[in-house]
């Protein structure tokens, strides 16, 4: 898959999630307010598992079933891939994964306490939101240490793309990692690529994911964004 810039209007957004229970919210978003009192979160539990799936998607090569498979909780070291025009949106503990079409990824567990504790992407392209917990990511030309970020991937061929959508990231080049950054965002402010034949890491634009996936992402953990207020209105533009 290569990388390109797509943007997403909102009409095909809302359509995209529109069998979720988060829907309300995308569709309050629209006028730029969002009715997520934070009371109310205190008293829910995050339903971890499958949460919606589009077209094809595999884990461990087993093909999932759109309806038997809802809800289900998913393996440790797990081995997920989406087919073209797919797409697959899952929780893990306190993280919520939305992966796109034509993506692999590798789930990474700890050994001996079988939490996730981070990702490899191969190909494709994954947004996730993470609780305070450190995490590390992996691309074909990256590693990526995070700690209670928002962090959307993209790989192709040539390169991987990396936007730190608020947090902190440590991005280290995989073949040379004395080549590395710090990056502190507060809404998707330094995106950068990192080639698989360069050593550099280079400024990027803002491709391929909005804050609407992300304010889904972090309602099904019970969190909102750092871009929106306690009462769920925006502080900034929102990249819709």
């Amino acid at each position: 898959m290569k990388i390109k810039n797509k943007n997403h209007t909102r009409r095909e957004t809302i359509k995209y999630f529109g069998n979720i229970v988060v829907s309300t919210s995308l569709y309050n978003l629209i006028n730029y307010k969002i009715a997520l009192p934070r009371e109310v979160f205190s008293k829910k539990i995050i339903k971890e598992g499958i949460k919606k799936i589009k077209g094809d998607v595999y884990i461990d090569k087993n093909l999932l079933n759109q309806k038997n498979d809802l809800n289900q909780k998913i393996p440790i070291n797990s081995i997920i891939k989406t087919g073209s025009l797919s797409s697959f949106l899952f929780v893990i503990d306190k993280d919520a994964f939305l992966l796109r079409e034509n993506t692999t990824i590798k789930l990474n567990h700890h050994k001996k306490k079988k939490r996730i504790v981070g990702f490899e992407i191969y190909n494709g392209g994954i947004l996730s939101v993470f609780s305070n917990k450190e995490r590390r990511l992996r691309t074909p030309s990256a590693l990526i240490g995070i700690k209670g970020t928002a962090v959307y991937l993209e790989v192709d061929i040539e390169k991987s793309y990396i936007c730190t959508c608020y947090g902190t990231s440590l991005i280290q080049l995989k073949k040379d990692l004395n080549t590395k950054e710090i990056v502190k965002t507060n809404h998707h402010d330094e995106p950068r690529y990192i080639y698989s034949d360069k050593n550099i890491i280079e400024q990027a634009p803002i491709i391929n994911h909005t804050d609407l996936e992300l304010i889904m992402l972090e309602e099904l953990v019970l969190r909102v964004p750092p871009f929106l207020d306690s009462k769920g209105t925006k502080k900034r533009k929102l990249y819709l």
